[in-house]
């Protein structure tokens, strides 16, 4: 064969191949590039972003809305709205509550009719004493016919008497009708104004089933409903006692309790601030009316009742107050409108401007600041803060913007 003889035990697999030669790792430095490279970056912004330095601790206050005359008080105290002139209605006479009508918030005059009970008993007996009178009067005018016919019989056998023309007997029953005639017309008269009176009565109860406003006001509550059962002390379970309960909102005053140890600091006349939690922004002025005179043991304090000078339909019954005393009567030339204030120590002089540090996120930014009306401790802030943030009551030296800060 031209063939060459193939040595087939060459052609079998080295499965142990000998190592190569490694050459160089070019990559392996490369990567320690990179990773210094972001170890570096973080250490830089690190110290940029001073996130290693400790938070300072700094006292904060907000900035607030104040009235001038407030910054001047000698005294605060709280308290709550109290009409002078409040009444629960209720009905005199007992029954069934057929028509209410008022709701809550209703302007009612002194007299007004507010709710009617069921009076159709009522009205029935009032008929039927009406109706005793004229039978009583029908039978007082038969008597009193019946009397001067007694009264002439009676003449005329007194005048036949004298001629001797009739006996003594017939005198004397002559005599005695007509006393009778006269008795029976007299008991019936009493029996009139009996009835009379009874027709009276029966007039009252029949008013006691309307119920009607003591006094002009403002209907707060409705106690009862039509259906319900009203009697005067309301005795039964299922009963009301009062149908609705109004007050004269003319008649609001602020209670306050003041502590005893600062009760010579007020007298009545003078002239206060009230100010409602649920209107910061608006002042109502007022003045003293009246110390009870007497403490509260509890609590060692003694109620102040405030009279409101004016007044308007967004004070209501039960809302708490605060009332600033003012040692004179300033609260005549002060001005209605709050103004933004913060306390004076919060601001720092730099390069000839004032500034305070405002706090966002913890951390400082210095804000400039326009001044205006100083206002005892604290100052008016016209520009540069706005009202409910936060700034340094009390600014050290050595703060900078974008310092990390503890409040407290």
């Amino acid at each position: 064969m031209s063939m060459q003889q193939v040595d087939l035990n060459s052609l079998k697999i080295d499965r142990n191949p000998s190592p190569q030669v490694a050459g160089p790792k070019k990559t392996g430095w490369i990567k320690w590039l990179i990773l210094l490279v972001v170890v570096g970056g973080i250490t830089i912004l690190a110290l940029k972003g001073k996130w290693f330095e400790s938070a300072k601790e700094v006292r904060v206050v907000s900035v607030n809305k104040t009235f001038p005359s407030q910054a001047n008080a000698i005294l605060t105290a709280s308290g709550y709205i109290v009409p002078q002139r409040q009444a629960a209605v209720a009905s005199k006479g007992q029954g069934q509550l057929m028509e209410l009508l008022v709701v809550e918030g209703d302007q009612v005059q002194e007299g007004q009719l507010l709710a009617k009970l069921d009076d159709r008993d009522l009205v029935a007996r009032l008929n039927q004493a009406r109706a005793d009178l004229k039978t009583s009067q029908a039978r007082l005018l038969a008597q009193q016919a019946e009397t001067v016919r007694a009264e002439k019989e009676w003449q005329r056998q007194k005048n036949l008497l004298e001629q001797e023309l009739t006996t003594g007997s017939e005198y004397d029953a002559a005599f005695a009708s007509f006393e009778s005639a006269k008795a029976q017309a007299q008991a019936t008269e009493a029996e009139i104004q009996a009835r009379q009176q009874a027709i009276r009565v029966a007039e009252v109860d029949l008013s006691n089933m309307e119920i009607r406003a003591p006094f002009s006001g403002t209907v707060l509550t409705k106690n009862a409903d039509v259906g319900e059962m009203v009697a005067p002390f309301a005795g039964a379970a299922n009963s009301r006692g009062a149908v609705v309960t109004m007050a004269d909102m003319q008649s609001l005053q602020l209670e306050a309790d003041v502590s005893e140890a600062y009760i010579q600091r007020v007298q009545v006349g003078q002239g206060c601030d009230i100010v409602l939690d649920a209107f910061t922004d608006k002042r109502y002025r007022g003045e003293v009316a009246k110390i009870v005179p007497t403490a509260n043991r509890a609590k060692a304090t003694i109620l102040v009742k405030i009279r409101f000078l004016e007044i308007d339909n967004r004070v209501l019954p039960e809302m708490s107050a605060k009332v600033y005393f003012m040692e004179t009567n300033q609260t005549e030339s002060s001005p209605s409108e709050p103004l933004v204030t913060i306390p004076k120590s919060a601001v720092f002089q730099e390069d000839g401007s004032q500034a305070v540090w405002v706090v966002e996120d913890n951390t400082l930014q210095k804000r400039l600041v326009q001044l205006g009306q100083d206002l005892g401790n604290l100052v008016e802030v016209r520009a540069g803060v706005l009202v409910g943030q936060q700034v340094v009551a009390s600014p050290e030296v050595g703060l900078k913007s974008g310092d990390r800060i503890r409040t407290r």
